[in-house]
C-alpha cells in the first residue's frame, strides 16, 4: 500500500496514484522544467480525479481505483517522497505553498487561488503550508487546524514564485 500521491515521471508528466494503483496511475500534461509551476489535483471520491497545470485542466480519470480516497490507513502525509511502502522516490525540485482542501475546487477557484496568498481561514481549507519559516525542521499549518509537519532532509530556499499577490479579506 503506497498511500496517495502526485508523481512527475521521467517524461515530466503529471500523475496521481491512489493507494494500490501506483503502477497504473493516470498521467496528464507535462510539467515544464526550471520554472515555478502551479499543480492542482482534484479528487472527487468514487467519481473522478482531475489534474491542472498552471490552472489549465490537462486531463481526468474516472477509473474507480484512482478515486478511492480512504484506504483505511492512518499514516502521515508525506510531501516530496513516495512514502508508504518504500519511503523512496524523492522529488527533484522545490515545493512551496501547499494547500489541502476537503472540497473539490472548480477550475475557476483553482485559477483564482493559484495566484493569491491565502489568509488561512478559507472555507474547506484543511492544511496550508506556505513554507515561510525559513529555518528549523517544522513547517506550520497556516489554516489554524494544527496540521504542522516535520521537515526531514530538505533545505530552506529563498527562491519563491514571483506571481503571488495578496487576497483581500
Amino acid at each position: 500500500n503506497y498511500g496517495y500521491g502526485m508523481i512527475i515521471d521521467t517524461n515530466n508528466q503529471l500523475g496521481y496514484w491512489s493507494h494500490t494503483q501506483y503502477g497504473n496511475c493516470p498521467k496528464f500534461g507535462t510539467i515544464p522544467t526550471g520554472v515555478w509551476t502551479h499543480v492542482s489535483i482534484v479528487v472527487i471520491k468514487d467519481m473522478s480525479v482531475t489534474m491542472y497545470i498552471n490552472g489549465i485542466n490537462v486531463g481526468s480519470s474516472t477509473n474507480a481505483g484512482h478515486t478511492t480516497i480512504n484506504n483505511g490507513n492512518s499514516q502521515d502525509l508525506r510531501l516530496g517522497v513516495q512514502g508508504l511502502g518504500c519511503n523512496c522516490n524523492y522529488i527533484d525540485g522545490t515545493l512551496d505553498d501547499i494547500r489541502i482542501w476537503d472540497a473539490a475546487l472548480t477550475s475557476e477557484e483553482i485559477q483564482y487561488n493559484m495566484n493569491n496568498v491565502l489568509t488561512g481561514n478559507e472555507t474547506s481549507l484543511v492544511s496550508y503550508y506556505n513554507f515561510n519559516e525559513g529555518s528549523g525542521n517544522i513547517v506550520y499549518d497556516q489554516s489554524g487546524n494544527g496540521n504542522d509537519g516535520t521537515i526531514n532532509g530538505a533545505t530552506w530556499s529563498t527562491d519563491i514564485p514571483a506571481f503571488y499577490t495578496a487576497v483581500s479579506s
